[in-house]
């Protein structure tokens, strides 16, 4: 599955905005979730937005002893 640069990206959401449907958007804080979100966007054809967050991924160290 490749990663959209600038340009593929702004067609994807041109398109989208056309054809009136969004794009799941999923925020991961950890590897495993973005392994998990990019398998299910393959295995379901799908495209989809992908989220990199440090905070959520922080806030989860503190809480889980």
């Amino acid at each position: 599955m490749p990663v959209a640069e600038y340009k593929t990206y702004c067609r994807m959401i041109d398109h989208a905005l056309e054809k009136k449907f969004a794009y799941p958007a999923i925020n991961v804080t950890f590897p495993t979730t973005a392994n998990g979100v990019l398998k299910g966007l393959a295995e379901s054809k799908s495209d989809g937005i992908i989220q990199v967050s440090t905070g959520g991924g922080g806030l989860c160290l503190r809480v889980i002893p």
